[in-house]
């Protein structure tokens, strides 16, 4: 007797029908051009979030040079008396406002020494140590310059230093709650979100979005040499967008 031979199960694979496989390129071509439109969409959102922020800061440097050559020497400081006076007021209105420096709240002293350091910079600019090693304005230093060194001190405050403050102030980032919070960098025990400053060393880089609108934060604070450190800023804060570059003795602070 003839034996029979045991059938074998096939190990070919049976192709698709035309129809599923063209089905199934679709799908997949779907997928990458969702993924590929996402990918677009965030690069296009962070490359707007510098866009914007390097043409408001354009337009602030067109403003103080403006500000510096015709508008602080001519309309600013010879009305700075009767400009602080009417600052929540009539002042407001002025189209000059953008170039002085007079929104400013929460001095702790007299209204006087508050039009004194907004105007002059004295905390800054002229001052010395009190009895307990703090640093505080110097306003018998002040009172003995004459007319051209106030108006310089005045210039170097509100011009070079502080240019255009009502401005810049009146520009905020949206406030709300961050979305899609995005850690870069974070060093020296302070958090992402933290500015590095003069008191607190060390980097940090984040990105976020409020409704929509995405900013960024960088910032660093190392050792230069000695006694000297550098302390760089740039992006957005809760209040205002900023850049910031200084060198400064640690001593001082």
């Amino acid at each position: 007797m003839s034996k029979k031979k045991a059938g074998k199960f096939s190990t070919f694979k049976k192709k698709k029908p035309l129809e599923r496989r063209v089905a199934d390129d679709l799908v997949r071509q779907s997928e990458q051009n969702e993924k590929l439109r996402e990918k677009n969409i965030r690069i296009k959102h962070k490359t707007m979030m510098y866009i914007r922020f390097i043409l408001g800061q354009l337009k602030i440097l067109v403003l103080i040079i403006f500000s510096g050559i015709f508008v602080y020497p001519f309309f600013v400081y010879p009305n700075r008396r009767k400009n602080w006076k009417t600052r929540f007021g009539s002042f407001r209105s002025k189209w000059y406002w953008f170039a002085a420096d007079t929104e400013g709240t929460g001095w702790q002293g007299t209204d006087d020494e508050h039009y004194l350091n907004a105007t002059f910079g004295l905390y800054e600019l002229v001052k010395k140590r009190d009895d307990q090693g703090k640093w505080v304005p110097d306003y018998d230093r002040f009172w003995e310059m004459n007319e051209l060194q106030k108006f310089i001190l005045a210039y170097r405050w509100s011009v070079i230093r502080n240019g255009c403050w009502n401005y810049i102030q009146s520009v905020t980032p949206k406030q709300g709650p961050w979305e899609n919070e995005n850690c870069k960098i974070s060093t020296g025990g302070g958090s992402c979100r933290l500015w590095r400053n003069k008191y607190k060393h060390g980097a940090q880089s984040v990105t976020w979005e409020v409704n929509g609108t995405k900013y960024f934060r960088y910032s660093f604070t190392k050792k230069l040499y000695k006694d000297y450190y550098v302390n760089f800023m740039i992006g957005a804060s809760t209040n205002r967008y900023l850049i910031k570059f200084r060198i400064f003795d640690i001593k001082d602070n």
